[in-house]
């Protein structure tokens, strides 16, 4: 087994790319006894900051329009918390609109006009 794993592994990984006996091993016996190569359930802390009930109630505080911060103090949710909601729950990402000039009609002569200028200066 290890062997054939071996063989067709460098020709579909590439060259540098190597795997322990062990990992492929035990990569096999998992596979056998449970029909798949997926993690275990851990046990472990729950989580709280992020539960399905706070998501809900940052969701609907967000679609009031409220500030992370408004948010943070009227659900008493801290503030990372609702950030990693926002983020990895509800896929929010922070946003700032930047202001930029408006480029008018006779603007495009003056760039033209610059740039012939400095290529002729960098030749």
């Amino acid at each position: 087994m290890y062997n054939d794993v071996t063989e067709t592994i460098p020709g579909s990984l590439g060259q540098h790319y190597a795997l322990e006996r062990n990992t492929i091993i035990a990569t096999y016996q998992e596979f056998m006894e449970t029909g798949s190569i997926n993690d275990k359930l851990r046990s472990g802390r729950p989580r709280s900051g992020r539960s399905e009930e706070n998501v809900e109630s940052v969701r609907e505080a967000f679609v009031q329009g409220k500030s992370i911060l408004q948010a943070a103090v009227e659900l008493n949710i801290s503030v990372t918390s609702i950030q990693l909601i926002l983020q990895r729950d509800l896929k929010l990402y922070p946003y700032k609109i930047q202001v930029v000039q408006k480029l008018e009609p006779q603007d495009y002569d003056c760039r033209e006009e610059m740039c012939e200028t400095l290529l002729h200066h960098y030749e």
